[in-house]
């Protein structure tokens, strides 16, 4: 296929804390909050002309490691779909800063699309999953 030997960003959400008392009666309270520290943002683009079609799917780790394998625990906002191109490139800075006021929709068309990814962890283990 076109991807082959590509290798997937990593993303590492850091630590977070699930199963806190928050009541102090003894039980472990689930405590996930949907703040910056739980949520990445992954920029797709499309470099040709011709409109992509793209999708995201788990692929079960056969590893046996101290990391948990839940996809579940990854909440993405988008995970298929066809996206036009040409996209501006994510390396020429352009989607990190604010777009200059009078831009138009074909030039609000031809940035990457935004695909947030929420880390809601179950319970106080350390994830890891793979996604292609």
């Amino acid at each position: 296929g076109l991807n082959r030997g590509v290798v997937p960003p990593a993303f590492n959400f850091g630590l977070l804390h699930a199963g806190v008392d928050m009541d102090g009666d003894g039980v472990a309270d689930t405590m996930v909050c949907d703040s910056d520290a739980n949520v990445t943002v992954l920029y797709l683009g499309n470099r040709t002309h011709v409109p992509a079609t793209w999708s995201v799917s788990h692929v079960k780790s056969t590893a046996t490691s101290e990391f948990v394998d839940d996809p579940s625990v990854f909440a993405l906002a988008q995970t298929e779909g066809v996206r036009q191109g040409p996209t501006v490139p994510v390396d020429s800075g352009l989607i990190w800063n604010r777009l200059p006021e009078g831009v138009h929709n074909e030039q609000k068309s031809s940035m990457p699309t935004p695909i947030r990814i929420h880390f809601r962890p179950k319970s106080d283990v350390q994830y890891r999953s793979t996604f292609c």
